[in-house]
């Protein structure tokens, strides 16, 4: 058996029993298929994950997943992720864009572009919110609680959008297409 075939027969032992795999430390490109977990890490280079992803103080210059991810106390300079993600003590210096539920706590965004029906943001702080017209035609939520803070902008792209918003939040004065509901 050449080297090549047994690679390819440990990877199919290996996902078919649920394994993970575990980023380096640090790394200039990667491109991982999977369950991938990775603490104190830090890429220079963009990462991308075809699977879902568990992230514990790393940092990225560029994340792009191909599935759901959590990430917890990272930096990041842009993010893309198209499934959900979970968000909590971070930054994302840039753009982050998703398409599926965005969750966060605490968390600094730059600017939030989303195709989903719910965003929550938590204690959270992001410059603006653009949601973009779902193929579904539900009803698009941003709930902002616990001091949560936008910035310049939040559009909903279906006019049909809704905010939902407890007394301590911060909302700034570009809304559009979306009701504001004070809780």
């Amino acid at each position: 058996m050449n080297v090549k075939a047994m690679i390819k027969a440990c990877f199919r032992i290996f996902f078919m029993f649920g394994g993970s795999i575990m980023l380096p430390s640090s790394a200039k490109s990667l491109t991982l298929y999977g369950l991938t977990n990775c603490k104190d890490n830090s890429y220079t280079e963009p990462v991308a994950v075809y699977g879902a992803l568990e992230a514990k103080k790393c940092k990225f210059k560029k994340l792009e997943v191909f599935g759901n991810s959590e990430l917890a106390d990272c930096v990041a300079s842009e993010v893309s992720v198209n499934g959900n993600i979970t968000i909590i003590n971070s930054r994302v210096l840039a753009d982050t864009n998703v398409f599926g539920y965005l969750e966060s706590k605490n968390t600094s965004f730059g600017k939030i572009s989303a195709t989903t029906n719910s965003i929550t943001l938590d204690g959270s702080s992001a410059e603006t919110v653009y949601v973009s017209k779902s193929a579904d035609d539900r009803e698009q939520v941003l709930y902002l609680q616990n001091n949560a803070n936008v910035k310049v902008s939040i559009t909903f792209e279906s006019g049909k959008g809704k905010i939902i918003a407890d007394r301590t939040v911060h909302l700034p004065q570009d809304i559009k297409g979306a009701t504001v509901v004070h809780q």
